[in-house]
């Protein structure tokens, strides 16, 4: 007869260490939570709550980079970890304390991610994860002016649309991201190259959207909308229709496979006052 060793740790278990989805949720509840508070005193506990939150994701970034930079490290484990550190900066700098984001730290974060992460792709160009990672970073922001960005924030806690300036660092932003989104379309086609302008119809043309083409769609109408809102405040008319009209073609697409894509279908039409249609 087997008995079954003591467990002298039963009563206080060591917990599990959280995973980066779990904390990034908890910090976008508590970004909301923010600018709901009227009070000034809550809202700096909201912010040290935060901040506890990025400390948390910084030290698995940090490891995520440790591991990769271990020889013994798979190359294979290399790429998905490159991959999660990319999706965790990424979410990380947008989701920042907002007296961090309105002092500029999101684009410090950015810089950084994106200089480890095209050194990355230039040594590993086959990776689908990382392309995907570095689109997010600019589609994201990533390069806009920091004194710009804090000018962008103040107008939009006075529900003003950005400046001009603004509009037009964010539509290079999208142009420079473009290239890494056509990169990672591509790799998950397994096509040697994907153009957002040439091979349009290769998006909208799906018939019944499968669970892998969703994501790079999704990411596709995007790109559509958030370059064709820019344009608009910019003044930058060229290509600017054409990007709203694929952006709304898109996004009724991805609905079919994800109804909650509804509400961003309705943003499009808010942001560039166009009257929704009868269903």
């Amino acid at each position: 007869m087997s008995f079954e060793q003591p467990n002298f740790n039963k009563e206080n278990p060591e917990p599990k260490p959280r995973q980066p989805h779990e904390i990034l949720q908890d910090l976008r509840k508590l970004q909301g939570d923010y600018f709901k508070s009227e009070s000034d005193e809550n809202r700096m506990v909201i912010e040290q709550n935060q901040r506890e939150l990025i400390q948390q994701l910084e030290a698995q970034a940090q490891k995520i980079i440790e591991d990769v930079n271990n020889p013994s490290t798979p190359e294979s484990d290399r790429n998905e970890l490159m991959g999660q550190y990319g999706s965790i900066t990424d979410q990380m700098a947008i989701n920042l304390p907002w007296s961090e984001m309105s002092a500029g730290r999101e684009r410090d974060i950015q810089t950084e991610a994106l200089q480890k992460l095209q050194t990355y792709l230039e040594k590993y160009p086959q990776t689908k994860e990382i392309a995907q990672s570095i689109f997010m970073l600019f589609h994201h922001g990533a390069g806009v002016d920091k004194n710009l960005t804090t000018e962008a924030y103040q107008r939009m806690l006075q529900k003003q649309p950005p400046t001009e300036g603004f509009a037009r660092q964010y539509v290079d932003a999208e142009n420079k991201g473009k290239a890494f989104l056509e990169k990672y379309i591509a790799l998950t086609l397994g096509k040697e190259q994907f153009s957002l302008d040439d091979d349009y119809q290769e998006l909208s043309r799906t018939e019944q959207m499968s669970d892998e083409q969703f994501p790079y769609t999704l990411d596709a109408a995007n790109w559509y909308r958030r370059i064709a809102y820019y344009q608009k405040v910019a003044g930058l008319n060229e290509g600017q229709e054409a990007n709203t009209q694929k952006a709304i073609e898109l996004h009724k697409k991805l609905i079919e496979k994800d109804p909650n894509v509804g509400q961003f279908l309705d943003a499009i039409y808010q942001e560039q006052g166009i009257e929704k249609p009868n269903q």
